[in-house]
């Protein structure tokens, strides 16, 4: 007897968080719209996690049991391989859904044939789940995005998005290359290959605690520069592929400007050296001119110009 497929498959990957785990697997739960099914993807996490997962016996509930590699876009993928949904929703293990997230995009979809993709606002919370006071309202409106997404423009939140699956499937899914910034990664590829619509009310509530998959400061820059040389070489159309040249070197002089305020001048000029093929844009001339100066003039002086 075949089963139907459902409209929608969840993706959840999972690396222990079982303090907010439980969370948001209740939020997918809670859903009014109900044809779903939750592939929960688990990277090797401890023994009461997993016994958690094991608990969760369930028809649309399935999970795939991984040797932990640390590696996020190897997890979603791994989920993503047995997707049978039309559509495909993601969901990080610490963040939470609203009851109407799934209705309200399936419908937007659904309503909105041209666009293969979508998005929301999302809603701050902090790691005991109390609102922050602030709501991060996406950029860009529905249509074209590629252009806004490279310039950082859109805030596109993981678990705020839905795609259709083929469409998903067309672009490759997640670079697993990629340890840093492969939703972005993927954004720039479904914006590509079609539209995207927003929804303006916020769908979405995102954890903030201290334990986030991320890093920042000059690990997050260097992933940036060659998460924009690799891009460089994506695109054809002569204005796209200047605007991917033009922040590989804003990150580059950023980079640059990192190195200066530590009094590192050695890595300022290695840096500026290494990135000299950005030199037509102006951003590299500005942002390596500020690095420069903060490694010559004292800062003695600069506070003494701030003040007067």
């Amino acid at each position: 007897m075949n089963v139907p497929s459902p409209t929608v498959s969840v993706i959840l990957p999972v690396f222990n968080r079982l303090e907010y785990l439980r969370a948001a697997v209740a939020s997918v739960f809670r859903q009014s719209f109900t044809d779903w099914e939750l592939i929960i993807a688990d990277d090797g996490s401890d023994d009461e996690t997993k016994d958690y997962l094991k608990g969760l016996r369930h028809p649309q509930v399935k999970v795939s049991w991984l040797v932990h590699s640390g590696n996020p876009a190897a997890v979603r993928n791994a989920a993503l391989r047995d997707a049978t949904g039309e559509f495909v929703a993601f969901l990080d293990s610490d963040d939470e859904w609203l009851p109407d997230k799934l209705a309200t995009q399936v419908k937007e979809l659904r309503d909105q044939p041209q666009y293969l993709w979508c998005y929301s606002p999302i809603v701050h919370i902090d790691a005991d789940g109390n609102v922050l006071p602030r709501i991060s309202r996406p950029t860009v409106s529905r249509g074209t995005a590629f252009e806004r997404i490279a310039r950082w423009e859109a805030a596109i939140a993981v678990p705020t998005v839905i795609v259709q699956r083929q469409l998903l499937e067309r672009v490759g899914g997640f670079d697993e290359q990629r340890l840093l910034h492969e939703d972005y990664d993927l954004w720039l590829k479904l914006a590509r290959e079609s539209e995207v619509s927003v929804v303006g009310s916020a769908l979405t509530r995102v954890r903030h605690h201290g334990s986030h998959y991320s890093k920042t400061g000059e690990p997050e820059l260097r992933d940036w520069i060659e998460f924009y040389a690799k891009w460089e070489h994506r695109v054809t159309e002569p204005h796209l592929r200047r605007v991917i040249e033009r922040q590989g070197a804003r990150c580059a002089a950023l980079l640059a400007r990192h190195f200066a305020a530590r009094g590192d001048g050695a890595s300022v000029f290695r840096t500026i050296a290494r990135s000299v093929r950005c030199w037509t844009c102006p951003e590299w001339w500005l942002g390596n001119a500020i690095a420069v100066a903060r490694l010559v003039i004292p800062t003695s002086l600069v506070n003494a110009s701030r003040r007067s």
